[in-house]
């Protein structure tokens, strides 16, 4: 249907592969402190204090954490790169199209409405006295003022009660 600017998300996505890269050094940087670390204690006992070998523990595991996160902050700007490409998910017709190239628009907003074209309804309102004898899956023949030449064919899913519409 169309595609919105990708240039952001492009940097955001690029952004992410940075982090990573980054997460995945400090990581490699922590475990290898704490094997040094590590090695020296089981040489020389007494060598390398608890605390500090506690403490390079946590950081092997905030790093391990870390890359974790780049990799879900990574899918995260796959995903919003891939939404930029909109495509119909049914042959159709657009309508309330209000949006021009360049236009902004807002996440999670509707810019247009599709009308499949092989599934559509209508709503009438009719009066109590006139529904004696139509049903749920009754077939229906439907005419509408803007092309009374043309006759719809379908069948009735639901009727409504309580309706307060006017004449």
């Amino acid at each position: 249907l169309f595609e919105i600017d990708p240039s952001t998300y492009v940097a955001s996505y690029h952004k992410a592969l940075a982090n990573q890269k980054q997460a995945t050094a400090l990581l490699a940087k922590a475990q290898n402190e704490e094997q040094r670390a590590r090695k020296l204690e089981k040489r020389t006992h007494g060598a390398v204090p608890a605390l500090t070998l506690s403490n390079l523990h946590n950081a092997v595991q905030t790093a391990q954490a870390n890359v974790e996160l780049a990799k879900a902050n990574i899918e995260e700007a796959q995903l919003n790169l891939d939404f930029t490409k909109v495509y119909a998910p049914t042959d159709g017709y657009i309508t309330n199209l209000n949006v021009r190239v360049g236009s902004q628009v807002v996440a999670n907003s509707p810019v247009v409405a599709l009308i499949d074209e092989n599934s559509f309804w209508i709503e009438g309102y009719f009066k109590e006295t006139d529904l004696a004898g139509i049903a749920p899956s009754d077939r229906a023949t439907v005419t509408v003022r803007m092309h009374e030449d043309v006759a719809l064919e379908g069948k009735i899913k639901s009727i409504g009660f309580g309706i307060a519409k006017k004449d």
